[in-house]
């Protein structure tokens, strides 16, 4: 780290690798990575991205009913 600069908080760093994180969720052969990406997104998430994310479990579960 050079002076002058910061590591991304929590926030920003969701903000930037909210796609990947999402791709993590879905495709994810590792469930210990993928519960990782989800501790983050509900961590540093929005209540859009959050919602979005359980929105889009529900139409996992949903299907293998």
């Amino acid at each position: 780290m050079t002076l002058g600069t910061s590591e991304p908080t929590g926030r920003e760093y969701v903000r930037h690798h909210k796609d990947d994180l999402v791709k993590i969720l879905r495709h994810g052969s590792n469930p210990e990575i993928r519960a990782y990406a989800y501790a983050i997104l509900l961590r540093y998430g929005t209540e859009r991205d959050i919602e979005e994310i359980r929105r889009e479990f529900e139409t996992v579960i949903g299907g293998e009913r």
